[in-house]
């Protein structure tokens, strides 16, 4: 995993994050050796809360076909099945993009995708 952008963020990172409202980081994930060629069947992002957040923050994935952002919704706590290949990029790496949006901040325990698939 790397950082590849933030706005208002103390200490990025996919766990432990505290978000202000619209506060971002971004995110690049790329799995170990012998998943990146392994044909992806299935995409989910996994949030987790910590505390009683009623509010999920906004969560974006990257679309490398056409090299921008697109927002996931409607996304849950837990994990949202996102399905959709053109979010899978060179090595199945991922980028995912979370945004703050509760008025007085949020605390997200963690944040990250989840590949499926079969290892040939």
């Amino acid at each position: 995993m790397k950082l590849v952008g933030d706005s208002g963020v103390y200490d990025a990172s996919i766990y432990d994050l505290y978000l202000e409202k619209n506060a971002w980081a971004a995110f690049e994930f790329t799995p170990w050796p012998e998943f990146q060629t392994m044909p992806v069947s299935g995409l989910s992002v996994v949030l987790e809360s910590q505390g009683t957040s009623q509010l999920t923050p906004q969560i974006r994935l990257w679309d490398w076909g056409q090299g921008d952002w697109r927002t996931i919704a409607p996304v849950s706590w837990g994990e949202t099945v996102v399905g959709d290949g053109r979010f899978i990029g060179p090595s199945n790496a991922v980028r995912i993009r979370i945004q703050g949006n509760e008025q007085y901040g949020q605390n997200i325990s963690a944040v990250y995708p989840m590949l499926t698939g079969n290892l040939e």
